[in-house]
């Protein structure tokens, strides 16, 4: 009954830590050579910027700065064509706020004629509550 009781744990640990990889490979950083410089500027934490840099020289940026209230930063194929585009939008806060403003910002990945790395924004919208 032991030893039944420790390879179903085990199986369980393994599963779950199959399941984080994946999760992170899906959402995780794609661009090797890029660096997402996150940066709080108000007091509040509310409004999150994202800019992005070399990540062997963090002076040469790499695209605008984007921001959002309650920003996270994703990684998505939404056209399905291999490459992930860049999400920076709203995560609803957890607890009640009074008063945000919801919005996605969408940038593209492509290589410049230096060949760096180079995001320019695609599509910027507001989302609703």
């Amino acid at each position: 009954m032991k030893r039944i009781i420790k390879i179903i744990s085990v199986t369980v640990l393994f599963a779950v830590m199959i399941v984080c990889l994946i999760l992170f490979r899906q959402n995780g950083n794609p661009f090797t050579d890029v660096e997402w410089i996150r940066n709080v500027p108000k007091e509040n934490g509310a409004f999150v910027t994202y800019t992005p840099v070399l990540k062997s020289d963090h002076t040469i940026r790499l695209g605008p700065t984007m921001g959002v209230d309650y920003g996270e930063l994703l990684f998505k194929d939404l056209n399905n064509d291999g490459i992930k585009e860049v999400i920076i939008e709203t995560k609803p806060p957890k607890k009640a706020v009074l008063e945000y403003t919801p919005q996605r910002h969408i940038l593209r990945y492509r290589r410049d004629v230096m060949g760096l790395p180079h995001f320019a924004v695609n599509k910027s919208e507001t989302l609703s509550k």
